[in-house]
């Protein structure tokens, strides 16, 4: 049997310190309580992704007591976002279409986060330089999480060999999904895939020579 712990975490080696921490534990017990309920992982993240959208409409407002809930809210959403994946391990469920809805869930979070950001530099007066480096920020963000995602999936295919999901543009199923969330998720999962092998060529071509 699996000790529990396996299920908080990947590794020191591809977990940022508050992950290890924070999120891991308190998302590893969450996944503990709801393992004999009939919520299933996907459920779990959308709660989070319902969550995070409300806590970045929050950050709209002008109010400190607003912006505060947001904050809580978002580390909540975080929260359920570690646990979803944690509750897919522990009953051997875990798919490739709950990978793609989280990762599809972790981006409109984050893009409502920003859109939301920019409405309120824009309509409180803030010049256009502002609005720009909102822009920007929002669009390192989107680069950022795919290449740490693709690092971190690649370690632990070529250096650890065990738990990664990693994926490269020619490994995804091309089967066409039946619904239309599916066919969004699948779509938007695809070009993220594409933007991270177009980050990393040369370790998409390690990983690819490692599965020769």
């Amino acid at each position: 049997m699996t000790p529990p712990i396996a299920f908080a975490a990947k590794g020191e080696a591809v977990e940022e310190w508050i992950d290890l921490h924070f999120f891991r534990p308190l998302g590893f017990r969450l996944a503990n309580g709801l393992r004999t309920t009939r919520v299933s992982p996907d459920q779990v993240t959308m709660a989070s992704l319902v969550i995070g959208l409300l806590a970045g409409h929050l950050m709209f407002y002008a109010s400190p007591a607003l912006n505060g809930i947001g904050v809580a809210l978002f580390v909540l959403s975080d929260v359920l976002d570690s646990s979803d994946g944690q509750l897919a391990r522990m009953r051997g469920t875990s798919t490739r279409f709950g990978r793609i809805l989280d990762g599809v869930a972790d981006n409109l979070r984050f893009i409502n986060l920003y859109l939301h950001l920019l409405a309120r530099l824009a309509l409180g007066g803030s010049g256009w330089e502002a609005l720009v480096l909102a822009a920007l920020a929002g669009v390192s963000h989107s680069f950022q999480s795919a290449a740490v995602d693709f690092i971190r999936q690649a370690y632990l295919y070529l250096g650890v060999g065990r738990g990664s999901e990693l994926d490269l543009p020619e490994t995804i199923d091309r089967s066409t999904p039946r619904s239309l969330p599916q066919r969004i998720g699948a779509l938007l999962y695809r070009d993220f895939v594409r933007r991270q092998a177009w980050l990393f060529p040369r370790t998409a071509e390690l990983v690819r020579a490692a599965g020769a």
